[in-house]
């Protein structure tokens, strides 16, 4: 028999950050959003934003980093 680990992923909030728009209503106001999140990086970053049923964001997650 082989032992299977039992895992949960949780959230944490770590910051909060304003944003100027109320909503997302077009892949430029993603890009703004996201640039003023990241700024000026120098790997590829994997995030999920999470929207409300009004396109409001609500939430960023760091999925991955690359290498």
């Amino acid at each position: 028999m082989k032992r299977v680990n039992i895992v949960s992923l949780k959230l944490v909030k770590e910051s909060s950050m304003l944003y100027k728009e109320h909503c997302v209503r077009s892949p430029e106001h993603g890009y703004q959003l996201l640039k003023q999140f990241l700024g000026e990086v120098d790997r590829e970053y994997f995030l999920v934003v999470y929207l409300d049923i009004k396109n409001q964001p609500t939430a960023i997650n760091f999925c991955h980093i690359g290498a």
